[in-house]
């Protein structure tokens, strides 16, 4: 897994921009797939199972982990 991340997080989009750059440098993968959620809200690409993230939110930072 790599580890990417930003901060001063001003809008809950960047989450999903920070998402989306991540997929595409680390798997080549554009644009983001489409995201589904689980029963508790945690999201997931359904179509490929096998690409896995982690997504964290602070007050004012974000990461992703691809």
């Amino acid at each position: 897994m790599v580890l990417f991340g930003f901060r001063e997080l001003t809008h809950r989009d960047q989450a999903r921009q920070l998402l989306a750059w991540s997929v595409r440098r680390h798997w080549g993968l554009a644009p983001l797939p489409e995201l589904t959620l689980w029963e508790r809200g945690k999201p997931y690409f359904s179509h490929l199972p096998r690409r896995q993230f982690n997504l964290s939110i602070g007050s004012a930072s974000c990461r992703a982990r691809v």
